[in-house]
């Protein structure tokens, strides 16, 4: 992983699964910003979920 998935890892902005599932585009240098984008909206959309699951 790169340093910068794992900051974003550690600052909860991306889930593990989020990570890997960009680590190939960045590694290859061929991520685009859409990606990004939907790699944290997805897990901060996850993270909303599990707050109002935990507290109702």
């Amino acid at each position: 992983m790169t340093k910068i998935i794992q900051q974003l890892q550690a600052e909860q902005i991306l889930t593990e699964q989020e990570a890997n599932k960009i680590a190939g585009k960045i590694l290859s240098g061929k991520i685009r910003a859409e990606d990004w984008r939907l790699a944290i909206e997805l897990s901060m959309d996850k993270g909303d979920q599990n707050a109002e699951e935990t507290h109702p």
